[in-house]
């Protein structure tokens, strides 16, 4: 099975939103207090087209290479540390969402698009090292433990 890594477009709406049900319905499912099905659209096509154009946001998404359907994607946004007299300035990368369709959980496509958003994040100014999740991260433990030992590694 070959994957490309490639940024979202416009046309990519409908396959974006069908891996976002697939991961909400993980959520919902692990966290029924927090997560809901939604009554409509599981993401506005407005809100989406609207990241596409946000230079602070990419969306990569993982499209299997023989039928150019997406099988995961991801959403990593940059910030910029807050004015604060104790706080170095810096440029960081914040992982908002990373998806993988279940049928192609451990073939490496959740590790190549978080190199993928790493990659794009360090060219943008991010500092490399920063770990790009937080104790609400709703992913599975390994996946996390070993992204951050790597990340931590590289300071």
């Amino acid at each position: 099975m070959a994957i490309h890594i490639r940024r979202a477009v416009e046309q990519d709406y409908e396959g974006y939103c069908s891996l976002y049900y697939e991961i909400n319905d993980l959520h919902r499912q692990a966290l029924p207090r927090i997560f809901q099905q939604p009554a409509g659209s599981i993401i506005e096509k407005e809100y989406f087209f609207s990241l596409l154009n946000y230079k602070q946001v990419a969306i990569f998404l993982a499209c299997e290479l023989s039928t150019g359907q997406p099988v995961g994607f991801v959403v990593v946004a940059l910030h910029e540390s807050p004015s604060y007299p104790v706080l170095t300035p810096r440029r960081f990368a914040v992982l908002d969402t990373l998806a993988v369709s279940p049928a192609f959980h451990r073939t490496g496509v959740g590790r190549a698009l978080m190199q993928q958003a790493e990659e794009w994040a360090v060219g943008q100014g991010s500092a490399k090292s920063s770990s790009m999740f937080t104790s609400s991260t709703w992913a599975p433990r390994p996946f996390i433990d070993n992204w951050d030992t790597r990340l931590t590694a590289a300071k």
